[in-house]
């Protein structure tokens, strides 16, 4: 993440693709939450895909990846709320996310 791990002023969304050891420890300094690794996310009971936890509210659900293929696939993204701000962790690249994306930056201010 950078400068000592801090997370930028004024930001809304941590979109965690793939992330490493560091970026899950440096985001789960800046905000006080526990990031799912993959294994954790694989592992996940029905039961404990919707809870709160230290102050931060936790979903976890399946996204189906590649819809548009012969292969699709169903992939667990977690949210995590806390302090005003969104994290997603994700080991695949659900179509939406890139949509959405797509559309922020399309909104984001030039300059």
């Amino acid at each position: 993440m950078g400068e000592a791990d801090r997370v930028p002023e004024g930001t809304v969304w941590l979109d965690l693709v793939n992330p490493t050891p560091a970026e899950e420890q440096a985001v789960e300094a800046a905000l006080g939450v526990d990031v799912p690794t993959r294994d954790d996310l694989r592992k996940i009971e029905p039961s404990e895909r919707l809870y709160a936890e230290n102050g931060a509210r936790y979903m976890t659900l399946s996204v189906l990846c590649g819809g548009a293929t012969e292969s699709p696939f169903l992939s667990p993204v977690s949210f995590i709320l806390a302090r005003g701000q969104l994290v997603t962790v994700r080991y695949a690249d659900p179509r939406p996310f890139g949509v959405f994306a797509a559309r922020l930056q399309k909104m984001a201010p030039e300059g």
